[in-house]
């Protein structure tokens, strides 16, 4: 006769399913692990935002610290004495501001293999996984949060310029358009760097490569792409939108609060699903849906061994960078 658990036992062990774990208990697509994440993964996918937004509190501190500077700079005086300013307070708060702007994105490697590992379905030890993710990343990283910072120096630069432009000379249709090429502009090279964090997290891809790959990605896959970009920013940069201090004080507190860790979950979904339809399907099928039930279904490791990195063999099929017909080259050996 078969021994009944008790109730310790049940609570430590659980009901054994009837039936292994196969393909068809996965998500069917990444709006339900969208969901599935967020209701059974939440603290730790939380754990692992903190943990990258410590990476950004240099930068979250200067940001505040500058607002008073910049409010003296741009009230004080008449608008051609703001214009001559403007090139110096640029510098001195946006171009000062980039090397912290390297820091947040050097936590970004980490962050994004972490929650990579979250989509996947792969066991993870927070403290292990992440330190991989700096090792992996840290240094093309580090040069991705170097042009962004210069890229948002100069945006900031040229959005202050035309509002002083405007003062001085009326908003007219030269306004309108300069905003407008600004906001296009800005929208492009942020889905860009997004799909360019989520490839050099997962891809061996040289860095120039890097930005020609993620600019055809997102271009291929626009709406969706540009509409989860705004999504994993929206937070706190409609609070930014708003020229008060309060609301821009209480975006920041977002930014350390829910911002990376949101936008990272989201990017990964969004860049992943690109990267199935014009990457993963022909050349790494080990890739491809990888913790959904049209890909393939990793076997579940004991819970002791999720304290190590799991190292994943690429299919037999893989050719190498040279062989194969992409601009993508060889996923890194130490699978992610």
């Amino acid at each position: 006769m078969a021994k009944r658990k008790g109730i310790v036992e049940k609570a430590l062990l659980g009901t054994p399913k009837e039936k292994d774990f196969t393909s068809a208990d996965l998500p069917a697509n990444r709006v339900k692990l969208l969901g599935y994440l967020l209701r059974n993964r939440l603290r730790v996918l939380y754990c692992n935002h903190l943990l990258t937004a410590l990476f950004f509190l240099p930068l979250i501190a200067w940001a505040i610290l500058s607002m008073n500077y910049l409010n003296e700079v741009f009230t004080q005086g008449d608008t051609l004495q703001q214009m001559s300013n403007l090139p110096y307070a640029t510098a001195v708060v946006y171009g000062t501001a980039i090397p912290l702007w390297i820091v947040a994105f050097v936590g970004m490697a980490g962050g994004l293999y972490v929650t990579r590992r979250y989509c996947w379905g792969l066991p993870v030890n927070l403290r292990t996984h992440f330190s991989q993710g700096l090792k992996q990343s840290a240094k093309q990283f580090s040069l991705l949060g170097l042009v962004f910072g210069a890229a948002y120096a100069l945006v900031m630069f040229c959005l202050r310029w035309l509002s002083l432009y405007a003062q001085l000379n009326g908003a007219d249709m030269l306004t309108a358009m300069g905003a407008a090429c600004l906001a296009v502009l800005s929208l492009v090279f942020c889905g860009v760097t997004m799909f360019a964090l989520c490839m050099s997290s997962l891809y061996n891809v040289s860095f120039g490569r890097l930005y020609i790959n993620s600019f055809k990605l997102f271009f291929k896959t626009f709406w969706l792409s540009a509409a989860l970009l705004i999504a994993g920013l929206l937070p706190s940069l409609a609070l930014f939108c708003v020229p008060l201090v309060f609301t821009q004080l209480v975006g920041y507190c977002l930014v350390f609060v829910v911002q990376p860790g949101w936008a990272m979950l989201l990017w990964t979904l969004c860049c992943h699903s690109a990267f199935d339809k014009y990457v993963n399907a022909k050349d790494y099928p080990d890739y491809y849906g990888k913790g959904l039930k049209y890909g393939k279904l990793e076997p579940v490791a004991p819970l002791q061994q999720a304290e190590q990195p799991q190292a994943e063999q690429p299919s037999a099929g893989h050719a190498s960078a040279d062989e194969v017909e992409t601009d993508f080259e060889k996923p890194s050996e130490e699978e992610q």
